[in-house]
């Protein structure tokens, strides 16, 4: 595809979405047919590196990119449908999620410290959440709630709807992992840069466990039954199953 690709892949009804930086500092979004490979279609320059996984709803296509910006694709078309930018480099993945005015909202965050909510058919703000420091943790929405932790040390859940707050949890250490939400155990799970995999309650933030590895984790966690799967900055990946 032409360059380097820092982004993880996105698979919907047989075909690949990759966001790659190219040579040349811009970047593009491809599309894939996942059987044979065959392009199937490619954007315009994104104006920066896209480190950020793209996200799906409804046909379209939402990705940050180095340049601060999260842009709505529509292909076939090539060029945005819009551009929301922002003060600071995007590195996360936008969630884009049903909202309660019937349409939906993407919500992702920025190096310019803030969690953003936009509508997701015309890119209007809806709210933003300040943070007190860049952020790299990509948000998870569920049950109406937004998490996503923060260079600050904190872990932050706030209300889908306005942003406001419902709790905070200090982790003690940069939190560059982005969380995963286990809705059957009311849980939040995510790393830390201090070699730490923290369970908190998605309803009230409370620590439920802390299980330290060997290095910085910067990745998302995954449930799958009552295993839990994460990997850290030394290279090694964990099992740990519950009780």
């Amino acid at each position: 595809l032409g360059g380097s690709i820092g982004a993880s892949p996105a698979l919907d009804a047989g075909s690949l979405f990759f966001a790659v930086e190219e040579p040349t500092p811009d970047g593009r979004v491809f599309v894939l047919r996942a059987a044979t490979g065959e392009l199937e279609y490619r954007s315009d320059w994104l104006g920066d590196h896209p480190h950020s996984s793209v996200s799906l709803r409804d046909g379209a296509l939402f990705v940050g990119s180095n340049a601060g910006a999260l842009v709505r694709l529509e292909p076939p078309a090539p060029a945005p449908a819009f551009t929301v930018p922002t003060a600071g480099a995007i590195k996360s993945t936008a969630a884009v999620a049903d909202d309660a005015r019937g349409g939906a909202t993407a919500y992702f965050t920025s190096g310019d410290g803030r969690l953003h909510a936009v509508d997701a058919a015309t890119g209007a703000e809806r709210f933003t959440v300040a943070t007190g420091d860049a952020i790299l943790s990509s948000p998870a929405v569920a049950a109406g709630l937004v998490v996503f932790g923060s260079h600050d040390g904190l872990v932050r859940c706030v209300d889908a709807e306005r942003g406001e707050l419902r709790w905070s949890f200090d982790a003690g250490a940069w939190v560059s992992s982005s969380p995963t939400l286990v809705l059957a155990s009311d849980l939040v799970v995510i790393g830390t840069n201090a070699g730490e995999l923290l369970g908190l309650g998605l309803t009230a933030g409370e620590l439920r466990f802390r299980l330290t590895v060997a290095a910085p984790v910067t990745s998302v966690p995954v449930v799958v039954g009552r295993s839990l799967f994460v990997n850290d900055d030394s290279g090694t990946a964990y099992r740990f199953d519950a009780e």
